[in-house]
Order: structure tokens, then C-alpha cells, then sequence
């Protein structure tokens, strides 16, 4: 690793959060950031939704039956409490004072992505929040049979923009092993069985579009009971294929898959640690610059004052505000034809 020999701080001085950072950072550089973060992240420590309440564990078994986000629209959502249906994935909460701080709203905190193969290549977010990604032309008959996986990474990118700041928002908040976030893991899945005639080259691109995730628990609920997906022609969405059109092509079904809600959190030391990098690369930890020099925004913190923007009043039925528009169909309510 490397070319000339390297003087290593003692033992007891690499203990110090300080020492070790400034070592690393001179000596490897910004590679490192990555990899930090990721070791940050494998601190994780996640627990139920429920366990984000304060409620006793007799009154919480009352209250939520015990496959409670298992969400059968016919029973577990119509009892939704608004304390959990109003909580966002793009946002930070502290049980103490509820929301800290969030994604801005200029920003988009989600993000389709193709895990498995080279079926598709995700080429364009537009607009209207649509991922789309293209259909790869190909005789290879190793993509035939192929499975296509694709996942949205709103619970990383969360935190990834929580580690890089957390100094900066619990500066002028609270501290930080007391702030958790919202996940989610949502997936769409489909096989190409045999023979395929939308992977012939001499066939006009197809593209598949993906639409943009659930944004609050009572969304997630029911994020997969109406496709969030089509296939088509048009590179602008516009125009979906039929049924028919989808099946004379040979395209895969994807079905969507929901991994469960779960809160997460991390110790004290992450935080620590993350601090003593953070300075040691020369950057203010009261500032989010060390955020943005990564491609992150800063993270909006939330007054007290602002508490209600981010939550829903005690006076929205859930049923009555997003069950209507389902009916009418999840693309209608994400304001598509």
C-alpha cells in the first residue's frame, strides 16, 4: 500500500479518536471516506417501529396487533395511529422532541437502482420523479433466464447524509445516539423466461419506468397494491404498454417485495469518531461542507415551531386522506395519468 516506509503512531496514541484520523487522512487520503462510512454503518443497531414510542409494552401489545406492519389494508391501516402513518423516510426524529431535521425539498432523497444484471441501465430521473431505466438490446444468451432486481436506497443515502453532519444538527439539538431513522427496503423482481423479443437489436429501445417510493409509513402500506411500474416505447412516459403489448414482447412481471420498516440508530462512539475524522480533513463541524463535498445537501434541521409541517394534525383521518386517492389508483395520487 505503501511505497516508502510509514511511521505509525504508537499504540496508546492511535486509542485517540484525533491521532488515529489525522494518520489515516494524511496517509490515505479522501479514499478513505467511503469505507468510513460504511463502517459506521455496520454499528447499526435497529429495532420495531414500535420500540420509537413511548408507550409500555402492555399498552403497545393493546394498541398494535402483533403483525401490525404486515399491512392488510382491510384491518391494520384503517387503525393506523397518525403518530406512525405521518412519519417520513427523509426525515431525522429523536424521541424526545420528534422531528430534527430532514431532506430538503429541493432534494431527492430516492433513488432506483439496477442490483443484479445487465438487463436494464438506469438513465434519466425526470421531472415528474419517474426513474427511468433502458431495455439493453443483446443476443447474449447468458441474459436469457436472467433475473432483474431493482432497490431503492433511500434508508443509505439517509444516513450516509445524517453521518456526514450529525455534528453540525445535534449542535443545535440533541445528541446524536438519541436520533434514529425511518427504513424501508422496497425491491421489484422479475424473471426473463426463454426466449425474449424485446432483447433483439433490431427493436426500438424499450424503457422501464420505476415510480418514485413511499415517502411515509401510511404510503408504504400500500405501496404494492397497484403496480409502481410500467414498461414502454416512449422515452417521456407518456405512453405505458398494454397488457398484451407487455406479454407479445416477452417482458419479465415484476413484483414488488416490501423488507419491513424498522427504526435504526447508532452508539455514541460512531459519532465520536466520525467527529475526529470530519476535523481531521480540515472541515467545521458546524457546517455541512463536509457533506456537500460529497454530493450530499444539507440536511434542513427542523424548528421547534415547524414541528406540524412534518407531522399530520391529530385531525387527518389517514383512510379518509391517501385510502380515497388509492382507490383511484397510486399513480393518480403521485399525480400521473
Amino acid at each position: 500500500m505503501f511505497k516508502e516506509p510509514v511511521e505509525v503512531p504508537s499504540a496508546l496514541e492511535m486509542f485517540q479518536d484525533d491521532t488515529c484520523a489525522r494518520f489515516f487522512v494524511n496517509k490515505l487520503g479522501n479514499g478513505m471516506e467511503q469505507l468510513l462510512l460504511r463502517i459506521a454503518w455496520d454499528n447499526l443497531h435497529q429495532s420495531n417501529i414500535e420500540a420509537f414510542f413511548t408507550d409500555s409494552g402492555a399498552e403497545a401489545k393493546r394498541r398494535w396487533q402483533p403483525d401490525y406492519l404486515k399491512w392488510r389494508w382491510q384491518n391494520q391501516l384503517c387503525h393506523l395511529p397518525d403518530e406512525v402513518a405521518s412519519l417520513r423516510f427523509s426525515t431525522l426524529y429523536s424521541r424526545s422532541i420528534g422531528a430534527v431535521a430532514m431532506w430538503p425539498d429541493s432534494g431527492l432523497v430516492y433513488s432506483w437502482r439496477n442490483v443484479t444484471s445487465n438487463l436494464v441501465e438506469r438513465t434519466a430521473i425526470l421531472s415528474n420523479g419517474l426513474t427511468r431505466f433502458t431495455l439493453q438490446s443483446s443476443d447474449d444468451p447468458a441474459l436469457r433466464d436472467s433475473e432483474l432486481v431493482i432497490e431503492n436506497d433511500i434508508y443509505m443515502l439517509m444516513a450516509q447524509a445524517w453521518f456526514l453532519q450529525s455534528s453540525r444538527i445535534c449542535n443545535a439539538t440533541v445528541d446524536e445516539d438519541t436520533i434514529v431513522t425511518i427504513a424501508m427496503l422496497l425491491s421489484l423482481r422479475g424473471t426473463i423466461e426463454g426466449w425474449c423479443p424485446a432483447l433483439d437489436e433490431s427493436v426500438p429501445p424499450i424503457f422501464l419506468f420505476v415510480y418514485p417510493p413511499p415517502m411515509t409509513v401510511a404510503e408504504y402500506g400500500l405501496w404494492d397494491e397497484v403496480p409502481p411500474y410500467f414498461w414502454s416505447f416512449d422515452e417521456t412516459g407518456q405512453y405505458q404498454m398494454s397488457e398484451d403489448e407487455h406479454k407479445l414482447w416477452g417482458l419479465p412481471v415484476l413484483k414488488p417485495k416490501k423488507s419491513g420498516i424498522r427504526v435504526q440508530s447508532w452508539p455514541a462512539h460512531v459519532y465520536k469518531s466520525l467527529r475526529a475524522w470530519q476535523t481531521a480533513r480540515g472541515f467545521d463541524p458546524t457546517t455541512s461542507y463536509w457533506a456537500q463535498t460529497l454530493g450530499y445537501p444539507e440536511l434542513t434541521i427542523v424548528e421547534p415551531e415547524d414541528q406540524a409541517c412534518v407531522e399530520v394534525s391529530e385531525e387527518t383521518n389517514v383512510v379518509d386522506s391517501y385510502g380515497k386517492k388509492f382507490k383511484k389508483g397510486l399513480r393518480r395520487l403521485w399525480g400521473f395519468k
